[in-house]
């Protein structure tokens, strides 16, 4: 299963995206189109990176590369 059709059937869901640069992203999935995700942020990233945001109809989106996503946790604020 190819990220894209992972991301396509999750689209509204939470989500953290572990990139191979150590940023990592948290926020639910808005769109996805053949090379990247756009997420709705939750928060801060931990590393600020230029040219990451675009403004949406007045909503920030995040795009994140499908080439550089190393690791996808669903439902991140599940703790044991």
């Amino acid at each position: 299963m190819s990220y894209y059709d992972v991301f396509t059937n999750n689209i509204g869901k939470c989500v953290k995206i572990l990139c191979y640069d150590d940023y990592v992203y948290h926020g639910y999935i808005d769109q996805v189109d053949e090379t990247h995700v756009y997420l709705r942020p939750l928060g801060s990233k931990q590393k600020e990176e230029e040219d990451t945001s675009y403004f949406f109809l007045g909503a920030a989106l995040i795009s994140i590369p499908f080439t550089t996503i190393e690791d996808i946790s669903f439902n991140p604020f599940h703790y044991w």
